[in-house]
């Protein structure tokens, strides 16, 4: 039995608070697969997925868990197969713009000058 991880796999820039697919491929009878995430090139794993089916897909909702050295693990429940991202990949930091002004209501005419207003977090350029 083997398992390749397809996605991510090196070089990926995903943002926190996104969802994105976690693929990979197998070989042999693999049941279920757990499927974890690391944020420091494995030196601590976090669980994704404890137990999943091994369809070849997992959509995960990304953490905002901001890093360069993002890795992601499967694993064969029934173990031993498992396998690693080749490379690491970026989770980014979660992007988000509020408006504060206007907030609903307003009626605004023509040839008027009126100000817009809002809250940003993460670097939006």
């Amino acid at each position: 039995r083997a398992i390749t991880v397809i996605a991510p796999n090196g070089s990926e820039n995903w943002e926190g608070g996104t969802g994105h697919n976690i693929t990979w491929t197998s070989t042999g009878s693999i049941v279920s697969v757990m499927i974890e995430y690391s944020t420091d090139n494995g030196g601590l794993w976090n669980t994704v997925a404890a137990s999943t089916p091994n369809s070849g897909s997992y959509n995960w909702i990304v953490p905002n868990t901001p890093s360069s050295a993002c890795l992601v693990r499967i694993s064969d429940i029934a173990g031993p197969a498992s396998d690693t991202s080749n490379g690491a990949f970026t989770i980014a930091e979660q992007r988000t713009v509020t408006v504060t002004a206007p907030n609903g209501g307003q009626r605004w005419f023509i040839d008027s000058t009126y100000s817009i207003t809002w809250l940003s977090t993460g670097s939006i350029a």
